[in-house]
């Protein structure tokens, strides 16, 4: 899947590192290397030179680092995180602008105009707490950012109303591994679509720390939609 990031700005990623060892935790205490290449249009991938070094969030096995506006004037950037002791993982991000133009495009066969439609966009990465409360009256709740460049998705979920979007997580195919959540609020500023999201601690108990889930957030009432998908974590509770 790709996400998203605007030309030119700087651009936030998180991750969790994966122990090699004992593959149901995540690492704590790395040193991560980060390598990053880049391309735009139909020209050869190139190094990013100095990207940066990541930084883990308090001792959770989840690292973070800003990439440089000065290294996001591109179309696609590939991010590979390695560390001794934890699996390697790899990362590509698309220009949003792109994305948007992909999407709403209209192509024509045998003369006949076709429009794009039942789309579904990418959205940004999850993080959850095992067994925390991520409840909005908590001021737990989590904030999922997608582009939506003039609005249009606001619109469409706007309309149908919080009270009938949900999301839900799951392993691959493995229906045993699923969670799920409710959708707390949408807001809609300089072309992003932010959706609040609560899950409540009976589900995030639920979650398996390691593994990575695909997670959708639809529309739960007729006709059912899904108008964005992401990649779920569940980092382990130290307490």
């Amino acid at each position: 899947m790709l996400s998203p990031f605007t030309a030119g700005s700087p651009l936030y990623v998180s991750f969790p590192m994966v122990s090699s060892a004992s593959p149901e935790w995540f690492a704590s205490g790395l040193e991560v290397t980060l390598e990053a290449w880049s391309k735009t249009g139909s020209g050869a991938w190139v190094v990013v030179a100095s990207p940066g070094t990541p930084a883990e969030i308090g001792t959770s096995g989840v690292y973070e680092i800003t990439i440089a506006g000065s290294k996001t004037n591109v179309d696609q950037l590939l991010l590979k995180v390695t560390a001794d002791g934890a699996a390697d993982s790899a990362m590509i991000f698309q220009n949003a602008a792109q994305l948007s133009r992909i999407e709403s495009q209209t192509t024509k066969l045998s003369g006949a105009p076709v429009t794009v439609n039942g789309n579904v966009k990418p959205g940004g990465q999850i993080i959850l707490k095992h067994g925390d409360d991520h409840l909005d009256s908590q001021g737990n709740a989590l904030s999922v950012g997608v582009s939506d460049v003039g609005g249009s998705l606001f619109t469409l979920m706007d309309a149908v109303g919080v009270e009938n979007l949900s999301i839900f997580a799951m392993i691959g195919k493995d229906t045993t591994s699923r969670i799920e959540g409710t959708v707390a609020a949408l807001n809609y500023a300089s072309d992003v679509l932010t959706v609040t999201i609560e899950f409540a601690a009976t589900e995030t108990a639920k979650g398996r720390v390691g593994p990575v889930y695909e997670y959708d957030v639809v529309r739960t009432g007729t006709p059912t939609r899904t108008y964005f998908s992401g990649k779920l974590t569940v980092s382990p509770d130290a307490r």
